[in-house]
């Protein structure tokens, strides 16, 4: 279980990462939120980046801040299992999700880190 409260970024499709960057940005530059631990969950569902596993883990490690390689998971599975446990609804959006300690996911955003979103998940943080 986790120790404290914690954001995982999840992401589906390209698009989705590009979300999921969006929100490490806006968590980095947040004063509240900065120090929260954070985990990148990724999951890979295109054939053609399946047939070239190797090549994509590669270009995503270099393209991963060496501070963030370690919380980086990547799977190239994910069913309507893990996607329904999650509370995805929509793979085109990138995913920010707030663990508590027990492993409880507290507080769900989607899509681009917005000023709105960022205060609620702030708000969210607070309330734990």
């Amino acid at each position: 279980m986790f120790v404290e409260p914690s954001v995982v970024l999840v992401a589906f499709r390209d698009s989705a990462m590009e979300h999921t960057r969006d929100w490490g940005a806006a968590l980095a530059a947040h004063g509240g939120l900065s120090a929260l631990p954070r985990t990148h969950l990724l999951f890979v569902e295109t054939r053609v980046l399946k047939l070239f596993k190797s090549l994509f883990v590669s270009s995503l490690r270099q393209a991963t801040p060496a501070s963030q390689v370690d919380a980086t998971l990547l799977s190239f599975d994910a069913d309507e299992t893990v996607r329904a446990a999650l509370g995805v609804d929509n793979r085109l959006f990138g995913y920010a999700l707030l663990v508590d300690a027990e492993g409880r996911i507290r507080w769900r955003g989607k899509g681009p880190a917005t000023a709105g979103n960022v205060q609620r998940l702030a708000s969210a943080v607070s309330g734990l």
